[in-house]
């Protein structure tokens, strides 16, 4: 996983307190919860660039008082989105790699996860175009696998600007970072789809837009 620059992450951390109206207070408050407190001049200085960050803070102290609960979600809101970060997987390429069978001994119970896991969408959609769903970026990742008929999938940096069309049939699958403007519809006039979504179950996901 690219994991973003010291830039890349200050800057991170001011824009996901900016969106959720908190202040370094705030955030300096609610890191008394945990075992490590800091003060709102260290958020301060974060945030700024004066004191470095290492990813073992980052993870144990920092994030728990951004109040941001997922790791991998917020790596995405760091990176800058990229029409060059969607890939397409073609119906072979889900061969390329088998699952071994086996038998689980131990698995990570969903009480433990809390919010720390996937969520996963079945959208139908009837024939045509009418049905597009909304043109919007938001935070986090998705991985979209076409279940039944062929589903048109439109990408964009900004709002306005270039659009990349991708065109996903039964059996194939697109990876992107949810920061891109995108939309889907049906191809057919006159047969229905079915299209798996999976992205981070994280609450706060469609609510964040980023900046």
């Amino acid at each position: 996983m690219q994991l973003p620059t010291s830039e890349q992450l200050r800057i991170g951390l001011r824009r996901w307190r900016e969106l959720r109206n908190k202040t370094a207070s705030d955030v300096a408050t609610e890191s008394r919860r945990g075992n490590n407190a800091f003060s709102s001049g260290r958020v301060t200085k974060w945030e700024s660039g004066k004191t470095g960050i290492n990813y073992k803070r980052l993870v144990e102290d920092i994030l728990p008082a951004y109040q941001i609960e997922d790791f991998d979600t917020f790596i995405d809101f760091c990176l800058p989105p990229s029409i060059d970060d969607i890939t397409v997987f073609a119906e072979k390429d889900f061969g390329n790699n088998p699952i071994v069978p086996g038998i689980a001994v131990q698995s990570v119970s969903v009480g433990y996860l809390n919010k720390h896991r996937t969520r996963l969408d079945r959208v139908m959609f009837e024939p045509g175009k009418k049905q597009q769903t909304s043109w919007a970026p938001h935070i986090g990742h998705e991985f979209l696998f076409v279940q039944k008929g062929a589903i048109v999938c439109e990408f964009a940096v900004e709002e306005r600007g270039q659009k990349k069309t991708v065109v996903i049939k039964a059996g194939m699958a697109v990876a992107f970072p949810s920061a891109l403007f995108h939309s889907c519809y049906n191809n057919s006039d006159t047969e229905s789809a079915e299209l798996m979504v999976a992205k981070p179950s994280y609450s706060g996901t469609a609510g964040l837009k980023p900046k």
